[in-house]
């Protein structure tokens, strides 16, 4: 338990030394989710409730061409990037493999992950395209929470 704490403690202290650049820093954390999942046995989709808690680090970018980015906890990769700034009206769009959205005025954000179910290929009697995922490999969610500034 204590290697645990020393873990989390240590990856806090990275991820706020590595934001110290950034003028402005928000962390989101979900408060709801839906989704879907595969049910390989029945070979059918079906929706699903997700546990809430996800974190996300929504921060400056060092990116040339980007302003933002949104950095799920724990991950070293953005989920999304965003091209534009906040908007007048407070609202920041950002896109990637997810798609975030953030309003800082009121302090919510939605954020949708849509990779699986239309990317699958689930056979059909066609040719398998080689582009596409196995069914149920990735499972589409959306999520809703607040963010604060940090």
């Amino acid at each position: 338990m204590r290697i645990l704490l020393r873990i989390v403690v240590a990856s806090t202290c990275c991820l706020l030394i590595s934001v110290g650049y950034a003028d402005d820093a928000y962390l989101c954390v979900t408060r709801m989710v839906t989704g879907f999942s595969y049910d390989k046995a029945r070979h059918s989709w079906h929706a699903t409730d997700s546990q809430a808690g996800r974190k996300y680090l929504v921060s400056r970018s060092r990116a040339q061409g980007v302003r933002w980015e949104v950095l799920p906890v724990g991950d070293i990769v953005p989920s999304a990037l965003c091209k534009e700034g906040f908007s007048k009206a407070g609202t920041l769009t950002c896109r990637g493999f997810d798609e975030f959205k953030m309003n800082r005025n009121n302090g919510r954000f939605i954020h949708a992950y849509l990779v699986g179910y239309w990317t699958d290929n689930h056979g059909g009697g066609r040719r398998e395209d080689p582009s596409l995922f196995a069914e149920g490999e990735n499972a589409p969610f959306l999520e809703m929470g607040e963010c604060s500034a940090m």
